[in-house]
């Protein structure tokens, strides 16, 4: 093989091989822009998406959807189905004043995940919330007997 014909080789060898390159570049940057433009909504959750942290749309249904780009939109993942909430052993006083040490669970769900990513957010926010509103419950209830009437 002549110089010449060796140059020829080394630049068919360099295009091909820029021309691989960005053709792997494209790929790749198609890639990232198609992981951050979907979303996957599992069997029993729902998504809301906001738009500048704005809630724009509410998706129920499980699959592959659509959304703008992280900066613009983000999904958000809410959980539909029954969830287990167990509180702390708590004391509080009966009507006699004497003390009980109780243990509750609460079985709980989202109705509506707008209204829930709009008041909490997030699910410990709500289990913290619960927490609150069941040990105001027992307090509240159990003051209001003696503890003959509760045994």
């Amino acid at each position: 093989m002549t110089n010449a014909e060796n140059e020829t080789l080394l630049r068919r060898r360099s295009r091909l091989a820029i021309v691989w390159q960005v053709s792997l570049g494209v790929a790749v940057v198609g890639v990232v822009l198609a992981y951050g433009a979907t979303y996957q909504v599992s069997e029993g959750y729902s998504a809301v998406v906001t738009r500048f942290g704005e809630p724009v749309r509410v998706v129920q249904q499980a699959g592959l959807h659509a959304k703008w780009p992280w900066p613009i939109e983000t999904a958000h993942a809410i959980d539909m189905r029954n969830r287990f909430f167990n509180t702390p052993y708590t004391a509080t006083f009966t009507r006699d004043r004497r003390n009980v040490v109780l243990l509750s669970y609460v079985v709980w769900s989202v109705e509506d995940p707008l209204l829930f990513f709009q008041a909490l957010g997030t699910l410990d926010a709500a289990e913290q919330k619960l927490d609150g509103m069941v040990t105001a419950g027992k307090n509240f209830h159990f003051g209001r007997y003696d503890l003959t009437a509760v045994v």
